[in-house]
């Protein structure tokens, strides 16, 4: 079964990157006109433009402009025509990451057929993700685990993005600063009552019109953003499950694993462990 999800809604949802892999493009002389009118591309792709700046026409006649540094979201089935101009002394002028999904339940989706640009030319923490995705390709053993690690942090950086995008034109502006207080706030440490004020309004109606934004209550939502961060902390080794917990703002461990096991189906020793373990044999 394969259907459409929003790029703003899953970072809000159990995916899993089941593809993926990295491209590096020199993009001038002949090669500075590219076009996929008639053969659309069939994959996710987020484009960062390492040197040059680029022009796209989409079939509809609409016209978008990316710089240098920006990021352009490349959706599968769609058609476009691209101009690469601007051209800097740099050895890559564009880093292509392509990825495919599936839900927790193993079915497959692909995201709208909207090409998107994102004015991310300062930005030096979307650089390095590119930039390490591309050295990571390179290496004689692909480390793809390593490679899918980044692509996640790609995925939540501009579903974020777009997110943003979103609450800035839509109904939901008012709770603007309190979603985006739950989405970046790592300890989560106000209540919801002082995060309905700091939105001028009751917790009672921020909790109405958050589950109608999210699909789930602010406590919810809370908990899934916590474990995300408990995830990447597992990854590694330098904290203990029961230093993770207490970090998190979890009551104790017990709940904290309770919590882990009911959302993810693992315990949090096992998810460390299996992680470890395919790290390990990447290399």
């Amino acid at each position: 079964m394969i259907c459409e999800k929003k790029l703003r809604d899953i970072i809000y949802e159990n995916i899993n990157i089941t593809h993926c892999y990295v491209l590096e493009q020199l993009r001038r002389g002949n090669d500075s006109y590219f076009t996929t009118k008639g053969k659309p591309r069939r994959i996710n792709g987020f484009y960062y433009l390492y040197g040059c700046d680029c022009t796209y026409k989409t079939l509809d006649g609409k016209e978008k402009k990316a710089k240098c540094g920006d990021v352009v979201y490349l959706p599968p089935f769609c058609e476009y025509e691209s101009y690469f101009y601007n051209f800097l002394d740099k050895e890559t002028d564009a880093i292509l990451v392509n990825m495919r999904f599936s839900d927790e339940d193993g079915n497959e989706f692909f995201l709208p057929n909207d090409l998107k640009v994102f004015n991310t030319q300062d930005n030096e923490t979307v650089k390095s993700y590119f930039l390490d995705a591309l050295k990571l390709s390179r290496q004689p053993i692909n480390k793809i685990t390593q490679i899918k690690s980044i692509a996640f942090k790609i995925l939540s950086y501009f579903g974020t993005e777009d997110k943003t995008r979103k609450l800035n034109r839509s109904k939901y502006k008012n709770i603007s600063k309190g979603i985006m207080y739950l989405e970046n706030d790592i300890k989560q440490e106000l209540s919801i009552e002082e995060i309905a004020k700091m939105c001028n309004m009751t917790s009672s109606y921020f909790r109405r019109i958050f589950q109608e934004y999210s699909g789930m209550s602010p406590i919810q939502f809370r908990i899934r953003k916590k474990l995300d961060v408990a995830k990447e902390l597992l990854k590694s080794d330098s904290m203990s499950v029961f230093e993770i917990s207490e970090y998190l703002g979890f009551e104790n461990m017990t709940y904290f694993s309770r919590l882990f096991k009911k959302y993810e189906k693992i315990s949090p020793k096992d998810f460390r462990k299996r992680w470890l373990e395919q790290m390990k044999n990447e290399f």
